[in-house]
């Protein structure tokens, strides 16, 4: 279930200048990549699209609902709103009204399923290395957490591409291609959101029984405890 964040406008929502964000305008569906350019006085997001912008301009007129989605600390998360303001010149802004709330989102294709699988993941540009457990998986891509760094594993950074090695199912995956997606670490440890880049077919094999497997005894599981006695105990 979504979990909604009550907030004042301007307040705790960490949208700033320079912030990344991808927008749904109208009924269009999809999303665009966009990026905030300022907050004035706490009451309107200005955001500028990308030059040359292909949505037809009767779906950024004043208004217009739209979906804006930011990445804060390796969550999603998203909001409705409405344009009230367009300028033209010199390039495209929108002026957004503030959120009072947000959501935390999930958009992943397929929901990743839990799982605690040492690991670990060399760093391409420099070699350093990370050691922990990837802690939850799908076929798109997993999440890491980082018990441990070997050399340089300072200004690690989103769209870093890393090589990742690990067994399940007794199978040893080496250097699968992956790129980072979210990034939460400090000296000590940190969470990675991590996907997978290249085509592996071991990789991709093992990954999908996994998952399969998992749902199937989820499923056993639900089907057990709707029809158990009142009495049983799990």
């Amino acid at each position: 279930m979504p979990q909604t964040v009550a907030v004042k406008p301007g307040l705790d929502i960490p949208i700033h200048s320079d912030k990344k964000l991808f927008v749904e305008f109208g009924s269009l569906g999809g999303q665009m990549p966009c990026t905030c350019v300022g907050v004035v006085n706490n009451t309107h997001i200005i955001i500028r699209p990308p030059a040359g912008m292909t949505v037809p301009m009767v779906n950024v007129s004043e208004n217009v609902s739209v979906v804006v989605k930011y990445l804060d600390g390796g969550t999603i998360y998203g909001f409705r709103s409405t344009i009230e303001h367009v300028v033209l010149r010199p390039y495209l802004l929108l002026f957004v009204a503030h959120p009072y709330s947000a959501e935390e989102l999930e958009l992943r294709r397929d929901i990743r399923c839990p799982c605690f699988v040492a690991m670990n993941c060399r760093i391409e540009r420099n070699d350093a290395e990370i050691y922990g457990f990837i802690v939850d998986i799908n076929r798109y891509g997993c999440r890491l957490v980082a018990t441990r760094f070997v050399g340089d594993a300072a200004g690690l950074a989103e769209d870093e591409p890393i090589r990742l090695t690990f067994v399940m199912s007794s199978i040893e995956i080496v250097g699968l291609r992956c790129i980072l997606r979210t990034v939460c670490k400090d000296a000590t440890g940190g969470v990675f959101g991590v996907k997978f880049a290249d085509s592996h077919p071991h990789a991709e094999m093992v990954i999908e029984d996994y998952v399969a497997n998992y749902k199937a005894v989820m499923q056993i599981q639900d089907a057990h405890l709707k029809t158990r006695p009142a009495a049983c105990s799990p």
